[in-house]
């Protein structure tokens, strides 16, 4: 259909598709890699027959990051300067991984079943030490260091559906629901 404004200067084109229903495989691998030592792989199949859609995603990603920081200070007190040196070396380390699968069903033209179970892992690691030395001209020079490690692993596990019904061109019902579990623990 096409809708005119009224002064008929502009126009809008409505073109509505045919959702294509192509049974059979098809599915995307991609690899990635970083120069600073990082690493991931993604995974998406499916494979669809006239009336099921099948598909499994699954992902896993690793990222090492370093860092270095300096920071020197001065602070003065009247006739008393102090001075802060903090050297800090920090490591993070991410990697989260994740399985999804689920399947579509196309019970008839009117109605619709979707469900999916999902499970995943995360991990994150973050190291970090600091040494500070603070010196000034009434105190003797003072070392300390600082260090801290933070590490969060686990699982989660989740899932859902999602059913629907379709009336007329123009209205339908769709009721779902769904849920997940985090099983993990941080140090």
């Amino acid at each position: 259909s096409a809708k005119y404004d009224p002064d008929g200067s502009t126009g809008i084109l409505n073109i509505v598709l045919k959702k294509e229903k192509i049974t059979g495989f098809n599915g995307l691998i991609n690899m990635a890699a970083s120069s600073i030592g990082g690493y991931g792989i993604t995974a998406n199949l499916n494979y669809r027959t006239k009336k099921v859609n099948y598909y499994i995603n699954t992902n896993y990603h690793h990222s090492r990051n370093t860092m270095k920081t300096k920071n020197d200070r001065e602070t003065y007190f009247g006739d008393t300067t102090a001075y802060l040196f903090e050297r800090t070396d920090r490591t993070q380390i991410h990697k989260p991984q994740r399985f999804n699968a689920g399947a579509d069903f196309y019970l008839n033209d009117n109605n619709f079943l979707m469900v999916n179970g999902v499970v995943g892992g995360f991990g994150f690691i973050r190291d970090f030490d600091t040494r500070y030395e603070y010196s000034s001209d009434v105190f003797p020079l003072t070392y300390s260091l600082s260090n801290n490690d933070f590490d969060v692993q686990g699982l989660y596990y989740g899932g859902g559906f999602l059913y629907e019904h379709k009336f007329a061109e123009d209205h339908k019902l769709e009721f779902g629901g769904g849920g997940w579990i985090w099983d993990g623990d941080d140090k």
